[in-house]
């Protein structure tokens, strides 16, 4: 879908959520939507990666990493007019993805929080 928006939109377009995270000036509601936002595309892959037997905190971690990822990505596309950023972010989450939900021992590794 990211894809689509960024190309279509000639690198214009890109998340309103983030937009208004990064606002200096957004209000606390604004702000509060955003996080509202954030959880519950976070907490809906997790769920989903909990239902392919990947362990909660585990789900958790990877969620967050997911959300982050792209959101990133289609800052950087719109910054650096290429699709190229989102294409590499997709792939190596894909093949993460693949592996935490095909390998019993990436269901439950989470790397320590240092």
């Amino acid at each position: 879908m990211w894809r689509q928006v960024v190309t279509e939109s000639g690198f214009q377009a890109g998340c309103p959520v983030l937009a208004v995270s990064i606002e200096e000036n957004a209000s606390p509601q604004a702000l509060m939507a955003a996080a509202d936002a954030f959880r519950t595309w976070s907490g809906q892959l997790a769920a989903s990666l909990e239902e392919h037997g990947v362990a909660s905190g585990r789900a958790r971690s990877l969620a967050h990493l997911c959300v982050s990822a792209a959101e990133g990505a289609v800052a950087m596309c719109r910054a650096q007019r290429s699709i190229d950023p989102l294409d590499d972010v997709a792939a190596e989450l894909t093949a993460l993805l693949q592996a935490a939900t095909e390998d019993p021992e990436m269901r439950h590794t989470v790397h320590n929080r240092g």
